[in-house]
């Protein structure tokens, strides 16, 4: 008896009620992994969070704080940047340009005008001569509320800071719980934001554990930490930033919406880029997964069968064929149920 049904049929029904989902898989090793995997890191923006940041709240200390962060941030494409130049257009503020513009990966930006350097980003991007005590109290008291904070300074002194919020998915919480119902162990966040923005998002949604304060090679590190210490993990990720995580994860997951390189990599993209997606395909993979091994035992239990009655001659025409093609069309037809859709599926 031929096992392809058992397997080959099974997976593609899987991936094909799936798809019907808006839910690609590449391939049927990938959606068997998905229904046995127990660890799952997310990266926190764009991810579990809608990545269109905005300005909650606003420090100035210089009168020329806003020009200088507009005209910084004038040219860059990155979330944090438009929720400035969004903020200054809202105050009126006339975005101009720097005279020159360098980015420093993971800390922030560098620049000058009329012969004066300007520094913007995280506290590692500013200059030590720059800060005071009032500003350094500030930074905290905007931690402390869960914001990130993005400095603007000169060589020798704060011009003023913002705190940056992301507003959470609305179904961030909801997939966090479903996933703890369907039996993951361990959800993890990965994020760039300093720690306390991140406990207080990671306290939001009810996730497991979170790690703060990475840079882009330090989300690699860190998949990579998680596989040498508990055991395979799969990586949810939307931006180039998050290519090498994907890459590296035993199963890498796109958001439909990320960036080209993050779905090339990616072993399943979510085309709708709707994370409520996920449970139910991990639902799926795990039906796939106990009807594969049904139609095993089945069939094998038929077959066992079938040789037992063999030796005392009590084997006849009709059960030899039950035990061969009865048993391919049965668990054909079930396997066949995997193609159902519930509700909730056609809903989402």
């Amino acid at each position: 008896m031929c096992f392809n049904p058992f397997f080959a049929s099974c997976d593609c029904f899987g991936i094909t009620r799936s798809a019907k989902n808006g839910v690609l898989i590449k391939g049927g090793v990938f959606l068997e992994q998905l229904g046995k995997i127990k660890q799952i890191a997310f990266d926190k923006t764009g991810t579990l969070t809608s990545g269109k940041p905005v300005v909650a709240e606003m420090i100035k200390y210089n009168d020329h704080f806003m020009d200088i962060a507009a005209r910084m941030e004038s040219d860059s494409l990155h979330p944090i940047a438009s929720a400035i130049t969004q903020k200054a257009k809202s105050d009126g503020v006339e975005i101009g340009k720097m005279d020159s513009m360098e980015t420093i990966a993971g800390k922030g930006l560098v620049g000058s005008l009329a012969g004066v350097s300007y520094f913007m980003g995280n506290e590692s991007q500013i200059p030590d001569g720059a800060w005071d005590e009032r500003a350094r109290s500030d930074v905290q008291s905007l931690k402390q509320a869960g914001y990130t904070v993005v400095v603007t300074a000169s060589e020798s002194q704060i011009l003023g800071m913002f705190g940056i919020r992301d507003a959470l998915r609305p179904e961030s919480r909801e997939l966090i719980s479903d996933l703890h119902q369907i039996g993951v162990t361990n959800t993890i966040m990965l994020t760039g934001d300093h720690v306390k923005t991140a406990e207080k998002v990671a306290s939001e949604i009810g996730m497991d554990t979170y790690y703060a304060d990475l840079l882009p090679e330090q989300k690699l590190d860190q998949i990579q930490k998680i596989q040498s210490e508990t055991g395979k993990v799969m990586m949810v990720g939307d931006g180039i930033n998050d290519s090498p995580a994907l890459a590296t994860a035993d199963l890498g997951i796109a958001m439909g919406k990320g960036t080209d390189s993050a779905i090339e990599v990616a072993d399943v993209v979510l085309m709708q880029d709707h994370l409520l997606k996920l449970p139910i395909t991990i639902r799926i993979a795990k039906k796939v997964r106990k009807i594969i091994g049904f139609n095993i035992a089945f069939a094998l239990g038929l077959k066992i069968l079938a040789l037992l009655l063999t030796l005392p001659g009590l084997l006849t025409l009709w059960m030899a064929i039950m035990a061969d093609m009865g048993a391919t069309i049965i668990v054909t037809l079930l396997s066949l149920t995997i193609l159902i859709r519930t509700k909730e599926e056609k809903i989402l």
